[in-house]
Protein backbone atom coordinates (compact mmCIF):
# COMPACT_ATOMS: atom_id res chain seq x y z
CA UNK A 1 0.00 0.00 0.00
CA UNK A 2 3.26 2.54 0.59
CA UNK A 3 4.31 2.05 -2.44
CA UNK A 4 0.99 2.70 -4.15
CA UNK A 5 1.30 6.13 -2.50
CA UNK A 6 4.51 6.65 -2.92
CA UNK A 7 3.62 5.76 -6.76
CA UNK A 8 0.89 8.09 -7.25
CA UNK A 9 2.35 10.90 -5.46
CA UNK A 10 5.88 10.72 -7.98
CA UNK A 11 3.11 10.64 -10.54
CA UNK A 12 1.09 13.68 -9.58
CA UNK A 13 4.91 15.46 -8.88
CA UNK A 14 6.10 14.80 -12.69
CA UNK A 15 2.47 15.96 -14.15
CA UNK A 16 2.56 19.09 -12.07
CA UNK A 17 6.18 20.14 -13.11
CA UNK A 18 5.61 18.83 -16.52
CA UNK A 19 2.16 21.23 -16.67
CA UNK A 20 3.97 24.00 -14.79
CA UNK A 21 3.92 27.12 -17.87
CA UNK A 22 7.28 28.67 -18.86
CA UNK A 23 7.00 32.24 -17.08
CA UNK A 24 8.38 34.07 -20.59
CA UNK A 25 5.32 32.98 -22.29
CA UNK A 26 4.19 36.20 -20.36
CA UNK A 27 6.87 38.31 -21.29
CA UNK A 28 6.21 42.04 -23.22
CA UNK A 29 8.55 43.81 -25.40
CA UNK A 30 10.06 46.57 -23.87
CA UNK A 31 11.98 49.20 -26.18
CA UNK A 32 14.96 50.65 -24.54
CA UNK A 33 15.19 53.85 -26.91
CA UNK A 34 14.12 55.93 -23.90
CA UNK A 35 17.02 54.55 -21.60
CA UNK A 36 19.53 56.19 -24.55
CA UNK A 37 19.79 52.16 -26.01
CA UNK A 38 18.45 51.31 -28.91
CA UNK A 39 17.84 48.07 -28.36
CA UNK A 40 13.57 45.96 -27.92
CA UNK A 41 14.51 43.09 -25.30
CA UNK A 42 11.42 40.73 -24.32
CA UNK A 43 10.81 40.85 -20.52
CA UNK A 44 8.26 40.40 -17.45
CA UNK A 45 5.77 43.78 -16.90
CA UNK A 46 8.35 45.23 -14.13
CA UNK A 47 11.10 44.95 -15.83
CA UNK A 48 13.14 47.47 -13.70
CA UNK A 49 16.19 49.00 -16.72
CA UNK A 50 19.47 50.88 -15.20
CA UNK A 51 22.08 52.43 -17.59
CA UNK A 52 25.68 53.59 -16.81
CA UNK A 53 28.39 54.78 -18.70
CA UNK A 54 32.18 53.92 -18.25
CA UNK A 55 34.26 55.81 -20.35
CA UNK A 56 32.49 54.58 -24.21
CA UNK A 57 30.97 51.94 -22.47
CA UNK A 58 27.50 51.52 -21.81
CA UNK A 59 26.70 49.03 -19.02
CA UNK A 60 23.09 48.12 -18.63
CA UNK A 61 21.35 45.76 -16.41
CA UNK A 62 17.81 44.52 -16.62
CA UNK A 63 16.24 43.09 -13.53
CA UNK A 64 12.59 41.88 -13.25
CA UNK A 65 10.20 38.82 -11.70
CA UNK A 66 10.41 35.11 -13.00
CA UNK A 67 14.12 35.22 -11.70
CA UNK A 68 14.98 37.83 -15.01
CA UNK A 69 18.18 39.36 -14.28
CA UNK A 70 20.41 40.42 -17.96
CA UNK A 71 23.97 42.51 -18.04
CA UNK A 72 24.20 43.97 -21.54
CA UNK A 73 27.46 45.82 -22.39
CA UNK A 74 27.70 48.19 -25.18
CA UNK A 75 30.63 49.58 -26.76
CA UNK A 76 32.67 50.68 -29.90
CA UNK A 77 33.60 48.30 -32.53
CA UNK A 78 36.26 48.20 -35.28
CA UNK A 79 34.81 45.55 -37.46
CA UNK A 80 31.11 44.74 -38.10
CA UNK A 81 31.85 40.93 -38.69
CA UNK A 82 29.81 38.99 -36.54
CA UNK A 83 31.66 35.85 -36.38
CA UNK A 84 34.66 37.26 -35.48
CA UNK A 85 33.29 39.17 -32.61
CA UNK A 86 31.52 35.98 -31.61
CA UNK A 87 35.39 34.20 -31.46
CA UNK A 88 36.45 36.91 -29.26
CA UNK A 89 33.85 36.26 -27.22
CA UNK A 90 34.39 32.85 -27.43
CA UNK A 91 37.93 32.96 -26.49
CA UNK A 92 37.22 34.75 -23.55
CA UNK A 93 34.48 32.51 -21.78
CA UNK A 94 36.87 29.80 -22.53
CA UNK A 95 39.55 31.61 -20.16
CA UNK A 96 37.58 31.49 -17.12
CA UNK A 97 38.22 29.55 -14.54
CA UNK A 98 35.40 27.56 -14.09
CA UNK A 99 34.89 27.43 -17.72
CA UNK A 100 33.23 23.88 -18.86
CA UNK A 101 32.29 23.87 -22.45
CA UNK A 102 30.40 25.70 -25.36
CA UNK A 103 27.24 24.10 -25.39
CA UNK A 104 25.36 25.43 -27.75
CA UNK A 105 26.29 27.86 -31.00
CA UNK A 106 24.20 29.68 -33.14
CA UNK A 107 25.44 32.68 -35.62
CA UNK A 108 25.24 36.09 -33.06
CA UNK A 109 25.76 33.86 -29.63
CA UNK A 110 26.24 30.57 -27.59
CA UNK A 111 25.21 29.12 -24.13
CA UNK A 112 28.19 27.52 -22.51
CA UNK A 113 28.45 25.48 -18.70
CA UNK A 114 30.85 26.34 -15.59
CA UNK A 115 31.49 23.71 -13.40
CA UNK A 116 31.50 26.17 -10.44
CA UNK A 117 31.19 23.25 -7.85
CA UNK A 118 30.75 19.61 -8.10
CA UNK A 119 27.23 19.66 -6.93
CA UNK A 120 25.76 20.90 -10.28
CA UNK A 121 26.16 23.50 -13.77
CA UNK A 122 25.91 26.43 -13.97
CA UNK A 123 25.02 28.11 -17.16
CA UNK A 124 25.62 31.85 -18.92
CA UNK A 125 25.44 32.84 -22.55
CA UNK A 126 26.59 35.71 -24.65
CA UNK A 127 24.27 37.49 -27.71
CA UNK A 128 26.11 40.05 -29.77
CA UNK A 129 23.72 42.28 -31.91
CA UNK A 130 25.40 44.81 -34.02
CA UNK A 131 23.76 48.24 -34.34
CA UNK A 132 26.06 51.00 -36.42
CA UNK A 133 29.10 50.81 -34.99
CA UNK A 134 28.65 49.43 -31.59
CA UNK A 135 27.99 45.77 -30.23
CA UNK A 136 25.75 45.04 -27.51
CA UNK A 137 26.71 41.99 -25.68
CA UNK A 138 23.45 39.92 -23.64
CA UNK A 139 24.55 37.93 -20.81
CA UNK A 140 23.11 36.71 -17.49
CA UNK A 141 23.05 39.14 -14.55
CA UNK A 142 26.16 39.35 -12.71
CA UNK A 143 24.88 37.36 -9.31
CA UNK A 144 23.54 34.22 -8.77
CA UNK A 145 23.26 30.66 -10.16
CA UNK A 146 21.66 30.12 -13.52
CA UNK A 147 20.45 26.58 -14.83
CA UNK A 148 19.93 26.00 -18.17
CA UNK A 149 16.29 26.38 -18.01
CA UNK A 150 16.64 30.11 -17.23
CA UNK A 151 19.38 30.80 -19.44
CA UNK A 152 17.19 29.52 -22.62
CA UNK A 153 14.44 31.77 -21.62
CA UNK A 154 17.14 34.42 -21.21
CA UNK A 155 18.24 34.12 -25.01
CA UNK A 156 15.15 33.30 -26.05
CA UNK A 157 14.04 36.98 -24.94
CA UNK A 158 17.20 38.66 -26.05
CA UNK A 159 17.45 36.88 -29.86
CA UNK A 160 13.91 38.37 -30.64
CA UNK A 161 13.89 41.91 -32.77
Amino acid sequence: MLRLFIGLGLFFILIFTACTPDPSEDWTEHNLIGEGVPLKVMGPEDLEVKVSSLGTMQDITLKGSDEYSLQVFGMDVQTTNIESLVEEQKDMVREEAYFEKIEEEWDEGFIYSLQIDSAALDYDFRQLRLKGDKVYIFQCGMLGRNSKEKVDRLVKAVRKE
